[in-house]
C-alpha cells in the first residue's frame, strides 16, 4: 500500500513507522470518531430541549434529552480514554522502534564517522530526534480528534443557519495564515536551538571526559567561560522561540473576538428584523 507523502520529513517518517500498526491506528480513528460525535451530541440535543421542552412543554422529551446528554457524556469519556491509551501505545512503540533503528545504524557506522563527529552531537541527535518524532505522533492524534469535532459542529452550524455559519468562519483563513507563518518561525528557531543544545551536550561530554587534562593544565576558568557562552546562546535561542509562541495567542484572540462580534452583529440583526416583521404582521 502506498503511503501519502508530505512536505514535513518527520511526519513522513512517523507515518512510515505507523503503517506497521495499522490495526491499532484504525482502532484509534474509530474511537476518535465516536468521541467527536459524542462531543457534538449536546449541540443537537440542546435544540430539541428548547423546541420540545421549553417551547413545546413536552415533559417526556425532557427525560429523554437529559438521559441522552448523560449517555453521550459517558460514551465520550470512555472512548476518549481508550483512544488516548491506544494512541499513546502506538506513539511510544514507534519512538522505541526509531531509537533502536538509529542506535543500530550508529553501531554499524565506520570509525571515521565518530572521528568526524563529536560524541555529544551524536547523542543529542539520537535523543532530540526521537523525542521530536514522538511529539509529532501525539500532535497528529490530537489534531485528528479535534478536526473531527470541529467538522461535526460545523455541520451542525450549517444545518441551523448557513449564513451565520459562514459569518463565523469568514476569518478562519486569516487564522490559518497567521498560525502557518509563526509555525515556520518556531520550527526554524527550534532547529537552531537543537543544534545549540547539541553543542552544549558535546562540550559537556568532552570536558568531563578530559577533566584530568583540564585540571592538569589549569584550564578550569577557560572551560567555565566557554560553557557560559554556549549556555547563553542556548538561552537566547529558547527565549527567541518563546517570544514567537507568545505572539500567536494574542493575535488569534483578537481575530477570534472579531469573529464573535460578527456573529453577534448578524444574530442581533436577525432578531431585530424578525421582531419588526412580527410587529408589522
Amino acid at each position: 500500500m502506498k503511503i501519502l507523502k508530505f512536505k514535513n520529513k518527520s511526519l513522513n517518517i512517523f507515518l512510515g513507522y505507523s503503517y506497521r500498526y495499522k490495526w491499532q491506528m484504525i482502532a484509534v480513528i474509530i474511537l476518535s470518531i465516536i468521541a467527536s460525535l459524542m462531543s457534538a451530541a449536546p449541540a443537537w440535543l440542546s435544540k430539541k430541549f428548547v423546541d420540545d421542552v421549553l417551547i413545546g412543554q413536552n415533559k417526556e422529551m425532557f427525560m429523554w434529552i437529559v438521559g441522552g446528554i448523560f449517555a453521550a457524556t459517558v460514551i465520550k469519556v470512555v472512548s476518549s480514554y481508550y483512544s488516548q491509551i491506544a494512541s499513546n501505545f502506538v506513539t511510544e512503540t514507534i519512538k522505541r522502534n526509531i531509537k533502536i533503528d538509529i542506535f543500530s545504524h550508529l553501531e554499524k557506522l565506520p570509525i571515521s564517522y565518530f572521528k568526524r563527529n563529536k560524541l555529544g552531537d551524536t547523542i543529542s541527535k539520537l535523543t532530540n530526534d526521537t523525542t521530536s518524532l514522538g511529539r509529532i505522533g501525539f500532535i497528529v492524534f490530537d489534531m485528528f480528534k479535534e478536526f473531527l469535532t470541529v467538522l461535526v459542529l460545523t455541520a451542525r452550524m450549517f444545518q441551523v443557519d448557513y449564513i451565520l455559519a459562514l459569518v463565523s468562519l469568514i476569518l478562519l483563513p486569516l487564522i490559518i495564515r497567521v498560525v502557518r507563518k509563526f509555525t515556520k518561525k518556531i520550527r526554524k528557531y527550534g532547529r537552531e536551538r537543537q543544534d545549540t543544545t547539541g553543542k552544549v551536550t558535546a562540550f559537556t561530554q568532552e570536558t568531563l571526559s578530559g577533566i584530568f587534562v583540564i585540571k592538569a593544565f589549569n584550564n578550569t576558568d577557560f572551560v567555565i567561560d566557554k560553557y557560559k557562552d554556549l549556555t547563553k546562546e542556548e538561552f537566547e535561542q529558547a527565549y527567541k522561540t518563546t517570544k514567537v509562541k507568545a505572539k500567536v495567542s494574542p493575535i488569534n484572540e483578537v481575530i477570534t473576538t472579531f469573529m464573535v462580534l460578527l456573529v453577534v452583529l448578524y444574530g442581533g440583526y436577525q432578531i431585530l428584523v424578525a421582531k419588526i416583521l412580527h410587529q408589522e404582521i
